[in-house]
């Protein structure tokens, strides 16, 4: 996959096109970057609607390629060093959301398939069938 980072793109585009290659994963973007194994803080995430010149110091553009055996701490490294975005990727579990935090060194389609079989599992426990809302 081909993410084209570029000042007038929003984080819903990158969101968009990040969650089209991994259904189960989301990416979140945050004002302050976090170390390894250590989460964000949920009310420093910005919104989808905010442009990438507005939250970046490094303006610098290009095509990040990201392939779905890259480990998630190297993609979330990668968009901080080189594009100046603070990225954490965000996993679906059940109908929760969870911070890639302690499972950093998985890859991508790990992660994606995790999350896949923690919500298949969540749907066929659901009392009555009922289901939540689309978190993606």
């Amino acid at each position: 996959m081909l993410i084209e980072i570029h000042d007038n793109k929003t984080i819903g585009d990158i969101q968009l096109k990040f969650n089209s290659f991994f259904p189960f994963l989301n990416i979140e973007f945050y004002e302050h970057p976090h170390h390894l194994y250590e989460e964000s803080p949920i009310m420093e995430a910005y919104p989808s609607n905010i442009k990438l010149f507005d939250i970046r110091k490094n303006h610098d553009h290009g095509d990040f390629e990201i392939h779905s055996w890259h480990k998630t701490g190297f993609v979330e490294q990668t968009l901080r060093k080189k594009y100046g975005l603070n990225a954490q990727i965000i996993r679906l579990f059940g109908n929760d959301l969870l911070q890639t935090v302690r499972s950093d060194k998985l890859n991508l389609e790990e992660q994606n398939e995790l999350a896949k079989n923690n919500s298949v599992k969540s749907k066929k426990n659901q009392s009555f069938g009922h289901e939540k809302g689309v978190l993606f």
